[in-house]
């Protein structure tokens, strides 16, 4: 048998390869006939997006319906215009018409609208073309040009607040806040792998997602590396030898220095990647689409830039590199200036700081973010439905399916236990509130235009749904009642502690709780676990949900079947 890479017969190779954790299907015969592979009619990609940190969802997919809100009583609607500079704390207190040192009494007791120039404007209502009922906030235009392409589930509860993978950001694409259910990426990874054949770098994950397998055998473990790096890797490879490759790799590593606590390539992966870089002469066109983003890698910091990431990840897909890829916008690295535990952590509330203060807390300028990253899901919409899927008649939005999520939302008119006030500095909106998420999914296996579920106007809590009819076809059959309520009052933090410094207390003072709620009824808010179960459902492998999610807590998930084709 003749020597392919790094001097290694075929067999040798895969063995070594596997060893570092690496399996190939048993029609590779090369790292140039990988590379070289073309794509076949029946593909499906997936790519899931973690926002991290808790997004203001009312101001992008989850806009407030004008006539649902007695706009003329200032004792429940306080209309907020963000300008360029916040309001002073006096300011807010006259605007909200409250004792500002006991605001966590008041938390979701009035709606604060925020806008932007003009009220009505800000939040544009419609219906889509399946009669779904959407409001888009005014960090959430850009998707308006695509409401019938996406699919979004609305009021949403978490079953975690806060940070940490045994917590929120485990839970939005595991079902469960804790780090024994794995990532919907890796369940997919090893079930689209069973199907269409393994990828080099299948279940890749970018900018330190969280990213957890459990303890499932269905769940591939992820392959970390961070955009910049990866880029760099692939798009400086040339002729020059395995020295001259090792040497561009820990260059490349220098700018993940900030991921030194994420799990690194092994020594195994190392070489088996400048392997594949050293073969790359061999295939001209996968290493073109590659040297395309040097320059756009290098101009920008990947962990802030979605449509960064969205190119990369496209490329890779496109150069039959991997299958499924987990992306992650705004994880701080010690570089991004990314205050807090992530970019849409709106530590100070709803407002965002005024320019000359634009690099000290990137999460101050919360609508900014979200807007950005709107923009950038809908420029991706378009450059899927644009892009030809290899040699066939479809395009790259016919075989790739996007999920996207965050780990908690952030409504604005619940203080948190992050702002205190203060000169300059505001509350609400940045109160932590695991009972109305947001997702949004879109591509292959998703039906567009199916908007569902909801939540109550004022305190934004996600609704009741009867879970026996999210098997219907047209979401308008699903039925959904308001959840209902209590109060949670609390006395005020003593003076100098700050507010909600008890764990108990999140909201800083008194929040609400829905009432008798037990999640695993059929009568019962949305869930993470019913979206993990829906994407399964997308790309055909309803049944298998089971065998990766058998936790009593997560099993009981249902594929919303109307925001599936």
């Amino acid at each position: 048998m003749g020597k392919t890479v790094m001097g290694m017969d075929r067999r040798e190779f895969l063995e070594y390869a596997a060893k570092g954790g690496l399996v190939f299907g048993a029609g590779l015969t090369s790292f140039s006939d990988f590379a070289r592979a073309q794509a076949n009619d029946d593909e499906h990609f997936v790519i899931c997006v973690e926002l991290r940190g808790g997004l203001q969802w009312m101001v992008a997919t989850d806009g407030r319906d004008l006539e649902q809100l007695p706009l003329d009583d200032p004792k429940v609607v306080h209309k907020l215009e963000i300008k360029d500079a916040p309001p002073t704390v006096q300011e807010y207190e006259d605007l909200v018409n409250k004792d500002f040192a006991n605001r966590g009494q008041t938390n979701g007791k009035f709606i604060l609208l925020p806008y932007l120039s003009d009220l009505t404007s800000s939040y544009k209502k419609g219906v889509t073309g399946l009669g779904c009922p959407y409001v888009l906030g005014f960090a959430g235009q850009g998707l308006a040009a695509h409401v019938d392409d996406i699919a979004v589930m609305r009021g949403v509860h978490m079953q975690g607040d806060f940070h940490g993978i045994a917590n929120a950001n485990g839970e939005i694409f595991s079902g469960l806040n804790s780090a024994e259910t794995p990532h919907l990426a890796g369940v997919m990874a090893t079930l689209l792998g069973q199907k269409y054949g393994p990828r080099l770098l299948d279940n890749l994950v970018f900018e330190n997602a969280t990213f957890s397998t459990g303890g499932v055998a269905l769940a591939r473990a992820p392959v970390r590396l961070d955009a910049e790096s990866l880029g760099y890797i692939v798009a400086n490879a040339d002729e020059l030898g395995d020295e001259a490759a090792a040497t561009r790799f820990a260059k490349a590593r220098q700018l993940a220095d900030a991921l030194a606590k994420a799990p690194g390539l092994s020594d195994l992966h190392r070489k088996v990647f400048d392997g594949y870089v050293g073969a790359m002469k061999d295939a001209p066109a996968v290493r073109a689409m590659l040297l395309k983003l040097k320059n756009e890698l290098k101009a920008v910091d990947a962990s802030l830039d979605l449509n960064i990431q969205f190119k990369t990840a496209l490329t890779l897909l496109q150069a039959g590199l991997t299958r499924v890829i987990t992306l992650c916008l705004g994880t701080p690295n010690g570089k991004n200036k990314v205050d807090g535990f992530g970019l849409f952590d709106a530590h100070q509330g709803t407002y965002h700081l005024a320019s000359e203060n634009a690099g000290t807390a990137n999460t101050m300028r919360h609508h900014l973010n979200v807007q950005k990253a709107m923009d950038a899901l809908a420029a991706f919409i378009k450059t899927l439905k644009t892009t030809k899927f290899g040699n066939t008649n479809k395009t790259m939005f016919d075989v790739t399916t996007v999920v996207v999520g965050t780990e908690f939302s952030r409504p604005s008119n619940f203080s948190g236990n992050e702002a205190f006030g203060g000169e300059g500095g505001t509350a609400y909106g940045s109160g932590h509130y695991w009972f109305n998420n947001n997702y949004i999914l879109f591509g292959k296996g998703v039906k567009g235009g199916a908007w569902v579920g909801g939540n109550e106007a004022i305190r934004q809590m996600g609704h009741n749904v009867d879970m026996t009819t999210v098997g219907t076809a047209n979401p308008a059959d699903i039925k959904m009642t308001p959840v209902e309520f209590n109060f949670t009052g609390q006395n005020p933090a003593e003076p100098g502690e700050g507010e909600g410094e008890d764990p108990d207390d999140p909201f800083g003072g008194g929040s609400y709780v829905p009432k008798d709620l037990k999640y695993d009824r059929d009568f019962r808010p949305l869930m993470a676990r019913d979206m993990v179960r829906t994407v399964m459902g997308a790309a055909g492998f309803d049944n298998r949900y089971g065998e990766a999610y058998a936790d009593e807590r997560v099993k009981n998930a249902k594929a919303i079947k109307s925001m599936i084709k």
